[in-house]
Parts: structure tokens; sequence; C-alpha cells
């Protein structure tokens, strides 16, 4: 899939704040358990998770890159009209010569999905995390790419 396309459709992980220069993670706190008798008899734990279980918060910190996906133009050509490739043999067969001077003058172009247009994009620091935060934070972002590559797997097979 399209880094583009990628982004569009997942967004990116974590929840940044701009005042604090910070991404947030939510996690469920493993340490707190909760008694079944505290529970109603009707809860369905597979709707909505075990009640009473708050969320640990951790906060990366971040800084701010020139944006990989518009390379810090704050636009790119939509994903609908080349995000799969164009090869050089399709552009010059299918491509009328002003559309291809379209294409290169940027009529084509969205405002990046990633920056929203602003050219730069927040990167998080995780060396300046603890180790566990670290290797939490790692393996968050590990389990979400895999989700990720069984749903578009899953999608090509038509599920």
């Amino acid at each position: 899939m399209d880094r583009r396309d990628h982004i569009a459709m997942y967004g990116t992980p974590g929840t940044f704040d701009e005042k604090t220069m910070t991404v947030d993670f939510e996690f469920e706190d493993d340490e707190t358990e909760v008694e079944p008798e505290n529970q109603d008899e009707d809860h369905d734990e597979r709707a909505d998770g075990p009640p009473g279980r708050p969320g640990k918060v951790i906060e990366v910190p971040a800084h701010y890159e020139v944006c990989g996906t518009c390379n810090g133009k704050g636009r790119h050509v939509n994903p609908g009209v080349d995000a799969h490739g164009i090869t050089a043999e399709e552009f010059d067969r299918d491509w009328s010569y002003e559309e291809r001077e379209g294409y290169f003058r940027g009529d084509h172009d969205v405002t990046c999905v990633e920056c929203k247009g602003r050219r730069v994009s927040p990167v998080m620091d995780l060396d300046k995390l603890s180790a566990e935060d670290r290797k939490r934070i790692r393996d968050y972002l590990d389990d979400r790419e895999s989700y990720i590559r069984m749903c578009e797997s899953e999608r090509r097979m038509g599920a």
C-alpha cells in the first residue's frame, strides 16, 4: 500500500500534543486486576473489555522533522492518480500532452495527509524513554503494523 493511502486509512499512532511536544499512548494497566464479584452478571467482557481498568499513558517526547510523505512541500499527488505506479509506457500511451503537463504542474496535487500542509511532522524520540516504556511502545507499533498488514492481505484476498 502506498504511504499516502496508509496514513489516510490508519492515521499515525498515538495522539500528538503540540503544546507539550509529546505523543501520548494509552495502554490498559496490566497490574490492575478486576474482581469477578464486582462485575455485572450481564456484562460481556468481549464487547468492551473488563470495567474498572484504568489506562496508563506513556508520553513520548517528540520533535519536528521534514514530512516524509510530501518531502516538505505540503502537497503531493492525489494517491488515486498514481498510487499504484504509472509506467513510462502507460504515461506516454494513456495520457495526453496536456494531462502530462498538468501532472508535472501539480494539477492533481492535494494537501499532504500526514502533515496537513505544514511541511513538518512530529517524530518520536524513543531513546528518551525508559527501557520498559521503549519496549512497550515498540511492541505496540510492531503489533499495529502486523495487524495492518494482515488487514491488507485479507483485503487482497477479497475479505
